[in-house]
């Protein structure tokens, strides 16, 4: 993500990744799957990332039914 940030500030375009999600990421175990989109907020010259949760599933709820 910092490099993807570092391309569109070298081209002056960073206000369009400002508050955008642009890259995903699946997380699971044995029980769970989480969706989590992550973006930058460009303050400046400062950059901070942040995570949200999109979708969370779980395969134990249902009493294990429609797995």
């Amino acid at each position: 993500m910092k490099g993807v940030v570092k391309l569109f500030r070298l081209g002056k375009r960073e206000e369009e990744l400002h508050q955008e999600i642009f890259v995903f990421l699946i997380s699971d175990n044995d029980r769970t799957v989480r969706i989590y989109g992550h973006y930058p907020v460009i303050n400046g010259n400062k950059t901070t990332f942040y995570r949200y949760l999109v979708e969370k599933f779980d395969f134990t709820s249902k009493d294990s039914k429609e797995k």
